[in-house]
């Protein structure tokens, strides 16, 4: 049996799928991000959530306000447990 395309794999995936989660790097979160996918989740109307996590690290506060301007961020820190609940 053949392999599915993986872009035949990620349309399924967000046609599935009611909300995405993109986890970025707050240190370097233009790297981490993958416009692409983020556009096919646009042309399917699909909500994306951008969680950026290790915020810790980030102590820039201009930097912190470019991150703000993310659609839908949600920031968090898995070290300290920040923007979690456990």
């Amino acid at each position: 049996m053949a392999k599915p395309h993986f872009w035949d794999m990620v349309d399924n995936v967000i046609a599935q799928a009611d909300v995405i989660l993109e986890v970025l790097d707050a240190r370097m979160v233009d790297e981490t991000r993958n416009e692409e996918i983020e556009k096919k989740i646009k042309d399917q109307n699909k909500k994306l959530i951008h969680v950026v996590n290790k915020i810790d690290l980030v102590y820039d506060e201009n930097y912190k306000l470019k991150l703000k301007k993310l659609e839908n961020p949600v920031f968090v820190s898995s070290l300290n447990r920040l923007g979690t609940t456990i």
